[in-house]
């Protein structure tokens, strides 16, 4: 048997300012101290819906805001840690390297 738990790590929102600082640092911690515990943790990154639609461009290929942060807080505590990218298009994340 399993248990599967889960923590936001961050909000997938735009414009990223929607999230202020304090509160993308404690959902990163809460992430961090699920993954301290569990034998296993899968990091989903993405885009939200509102910049995967056609008609604008983006200003950045980069992840939105905090994904990296999260990503590099979560990996070194727990192997394996996967990540999973969730985008209709490319996206650059200089912390997605190889396992």
């Amino acid at each position: 048997a399993f248990q599967v738990d889960y923590a936001p790590g961050v909000a997938m929102e735009v414009p990223a300012q929607k999230q202020t600082d304090a509160a993308r640092r404690r959902q990163i911690a809460e992430a961090v101290a699920l993954a301290r515990k569990s034998d296993a943790a899968v990091v989903f990154v993405g885009n939200a819906p509102e910049i995967e639609s056609e008609g604008f461009d983006r200003a950045s290929m980069d992840l939105p805001a905090g994904q990296d942060e999260l990503i590099t807080a979560v990996r070194p505590r727990v192997k394996p840690a996967p990540c999973m990218g969730r985008a209709a298009r490319a996206s650059e994340s200089p912390t997605t390297s190889p396992i």
